[in-house]
Protein backbone atom coordinates (compact mmCIF):
# COMPACT_ATOMS: atom_id res chain seq x y z
CA UNK A 1 0.00 0.00 0.00
CA UNK A 2 1.31 3.46 -0.90
CA UNK A 3 0.43 6.31 1.45
CA UNK A 4 1.13 9.86 0.17
CA UNK A 5 3.13 11.51 2.95
CA UNK A 6 5.03 14.78 2.70
CA UNK A 7 8.75 14.54 1.80
CA UNK A 8 9.78 15.48 5.35
CA UNK A 9 8.10 12.35 6.71
CA UNK A 10 10.20 9.19 6.81
CA UNK A 11 7.40 7.17 5.15
CA UNK A 12 7.29 9.46 2.09
CA UNK A 13 7.19 7.56 -1.20
CA UNK A 14 9.28 9.64 -3.61
CA UNK A 15 8.25 7.65 -6.68
CA UNK A 16 4.51 8.18 -6.14
CA UNK A 17 3.33 10.44 -8.98
CA UNK A 18 1.72 13.74 -8.07
CA UNK A 19 -1.58 13.98 -9.87
CA UNK A 20 -2.44 17.24 -11.55
CA UNK A 21 -5.88 18.79 -11.29
CA UNK A 22 -8.10 17.35 -13.99
CA UNK A 23 -11.49 19.14 -14.08
CA UNK A 24 -12.77 16.93 -16.90
CA UNK A 25 -12.04 13.76 -14.94
CA UNK A 26 -13.65 15.21 -11.80
CA UNK A 27 -16.82 16.10 -13.69
CA UNK A 28 -16.92 12.71 -15.43
CA UNK A 29 -16.46 10.76 -12.20
CA UNK A 30 -19.21 12.69 -10.43
CA UNK A 31 -21.59 12.17 -13.35
CA UNK A 32 -20.78 8.44 -13.38
CA UNK A 33 -21.63 8.38 -9.67
CA UNK A 34 -25.01 9.93 -10.47
CA UNK A 35 -24.30 13.26 -8.80
CA UNK A 36 -26.19 16.41 -9.76
CA UNK A 37 -23.32 18.80 -10.47
CA UNK A 38 -25.38 21.84 -9.57
CA UNK A 39 -26.52 20.87 -6.10
CA UNK A 40 -23.54 20.72 -3.74
CA UNK A 41 -23.53 22.73 -0.51
CA UNK A 42 -20.25 22.66 1.41
CA UNK A 43 -20.90 23.53 5.05
CA UNK A 44 -18.18 25.34 6.95
CA UNK A 45 -17.94 27.28 10.18
CA UNK A 46 -15.48 29.16 12.33
CA UNK A 47 -16.36 26.49 14.91
CA UNK A 48 -14.01 24.17 13.01
CA UNK A 49 -11.02 26.47 12.64
CA UNK A 50 -11.55 30.21 13.07
CA UNK A 51 -10.58 32.23 9.99
CA UNK A 52 -9.63 29.10 8.03
CA UNK A 53 -12.52 26.65 7.51
CA UNK A 54 -14.79 29.05 5.63
CA UNK A 55 -11.91 30.28 3.46
CA UNK A 56 -11.00 26.66 2.72
CA UNK A 57 -14.58 25.97 1.61
CA UNK A 58 -14.53 29.01 -0.69
CA UNK A 59 -11.23 27.95 -2.29
CA UNK A 60 -12.63 24.44 -2.81
CA UNK A 61 -15.77 25.89 -4.42
CA UNK A 62 -13.64 27.97 -6.77
CA UNK A 63 -11.65 24.93 -7.80
CA UNK A 64 -14.85 22.97 -8.43
CA UNK A 65 -16.17 25.75 -10.68
CA UNK A 66 -13.29 25.05 -13.07
CA UNK A 67 -14.93 21.66 -13.64
CA UNK A 68 -18.41 23.20 -14.00
CA UNK A 69 -19.34 21.72 -10.63
CA UNK A 70 -21.47 24.09 -8.60
CA UNK A 71 -20.36 24.03 -4.96
CA UNK A 72 -21.88 26.63 -2.70
CA UNK A 73 -19.59 27.37 0.25
CA UNK A 74 -21.97 28.01 3.11
CA UNK A 75 -20.90 29.73 6.33
CA UNK A 76 -22.78 28.10 9.18
CA UNK A 77 -22.94 29.65 12.65
CA UNK A 78 -20.50 28.57 15.32
CA UNK A 79 -23.33 27.81 17.72
CA UNK A 80 -24.72 24.39 16.94
CA UNK A 81 -22.28 23.45 14.16
CA UNK A 82 -21.06 20.29 15.89
CA UNK A 83 -24.57 19.26 16.95
CA UNK A 84 -26.53 20.21 13.81
CA UNK A 85 -24.12 20.06 10.86
CA UNK A 86 -21.11 17.84 11.66
CA UNK A 87 -21.74 14.28 10.44
CA UNK A 88 -25.36 15.17 9.66
CA UNK A 89 -24.86 17.02 6.38
CA UNK A 90 -23.35 15.11 3.47
CA UNK A 91 -20.61 17.65 2.67
CA UNK A 92 -18.91 19.62 5.46
CA UNK A 93 -15.58 20.94 6.64
CA UNK A 94 -14.21 19.36 9.79
CA UNK A 95 -11.02 19.48 11.76
CA UNK A 96 -9.09 16.68 13.33
CA UNK A 97 -6.78 18.67 15.56
CA UNK A 98 -3.39 17.18 16.39
CA UNK A 99 -2.85 13.55 15.51
CA UNK A 100 0.01 11.10 15.70
CA UNK A 101 2.62 11.32 12.97
CA UNK A 102 2.12 9.43 9.70
CA UNK A 103 5.19 7.35 10.59
CA UNK A 104 3.51 6.16 13.75
CA UNK A 105 0.35 5.20 11.85
CA UNK A 106 2.29 3.45 9.09
CA UNK A 107 4.31 1.48 11.61
CA UNK A 108 1.08 0.53 13.40
CA UNK A 109 2.52 1.80 16.65
CA UNK A 110 -0.69 3.73 17.21
CA UNK A 111 -4.16 2.24 17.20
CA UNK A 112 -6.75 4.32 15.38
Amino acid sequence: MIIPFLPLVRSHHSELPVRSYDPDRARTMLRQAGADLGQFVLHASDAVTPNVAVDLAQVFAGTARKADINVQARRDPVAGYWDNIWLKEPFMVGGWSTRYTPDAHAARRVSI
